[in-house]
């Protein structure tokens, strides 16, 4: 089975997500920045594509997408975005649910590159939590995934979550 094109593939995530788009990275005082991001992207607000019950199903809050043309694939970020204390139990439920969102939308011909990430807005995370996201892992795709961390709203917050220099 060929790969598909990581532009096409972005393409046709964006026409799958349509208007649940969002230009808008922050959630309870917590920003996202994309500086260092590609431009040409597309972030998905989840509640807006699937407005569930949180407590039935955990879900993140925002998955970006870009084109890694280098790597020859889609790179999909599923973010939780915690303002207040963590609870890693719950942000680890919510990224794997974002996980799970990323499998249902991108076909498996699609080389994916899967990158959870949790935005914080403590200072700090407690000790116990942070140990317990330090040995989460995330399932993509039968593969485990470690769960990267970085602070709210300060610029290029996320490109440092995902090594972009």
């Amino acid at each position: 089975m060929a790969s598909v094109n990581p532009r096409e593939a972005l393409d046709q995530v964006r026409q799958v997500i349509g208007e649940n788009a969002t230009t808008s990275y922050t959630r309870n005082r917590c920003r996202v920045s994309l500086h260092k991001i590609p431009r040409d992207r597309v972030v998905l607000d989840v509640d807006r594509m699937s407005p569930t019950d949180r407590a039935m199903s955990p879900q993140c809050d925002l998955i970006l997408f870009y084109a890694d043309t280098f790597e020859g694939s889609l790179v999909a970020v599923p973010m939780e975005l915690k303002s207040g204390n963590v609870d890693a139990s719950d942000a680890i439920k919510q990224l794997q649910g974002g996980v799970r969102f990323i499998e249902r939308l991108v076909p498996k011909t699609v080389k994916t590159n899967c990158i959870p990430v949790l935005v914080y807005g403590s200072k700090t995370i407690q000790k116990r939590q942070h140990e317990k996201l330090r040995r989460a892992r995330i399932t993509f795709r039968s593969e485990e995934i470690l769960i990267q961390t970085t602070r709210c709203s300060y610029e290029g917050n996320l490109a440092k979550a995902l090594n972009i220099k």
